[in-house]
């Protein structure tokens, strides 16, 4: 889950930082215990699991909607000093399109 995190919203983001040491898992770590135990913790922490994820996706899905928005502002506020060829610039009246490259170029 962790991994997935970090690829999906970044090291630096503050959803991998909070969840990142999430496991699937409800109850106490007992030195000792029989594995059918430890199967009992691990399926009784699935649906927590399942609903951290789906808070996450809805998450996602908000971000999605604000970049869908207004996209042209979005890729501004992040590339605020970059300094476009004026044919570049000239082309992007109207059209995100070669924001959406810049961003793949640039932002990994």
């Amino acid at each position: 889950m962790a991994e997935t995190m970090r690829e999906t919203f970044g090291d630096a983001s503050a959803e991998y930082d909070k969840y990142r040491y999430v496991r699937i898992w409800k109850g106490h770590m007992v030195m000792g215990d029989p594995p059918e135990n430890l199967q009992e913790k691990f399926e009784a922490g699935i649906p927590n699991a399942i609903e951290l994820m789906n808070g996450l996706i809805r998450r996602l899905q908000e971000k999605h909607a604000e970049l869908e928005q207004d996209e042209e502002t979005y890729f501004a506020t992040v590339l605020p000093d970059l300094n476009l060829h004026p044919r570049i610039d000239r082309n992007q009246k109207g059209s995100g399109l070669h924001l959406r490259y810049l961003a793949a170029a640039f932002i990994k």
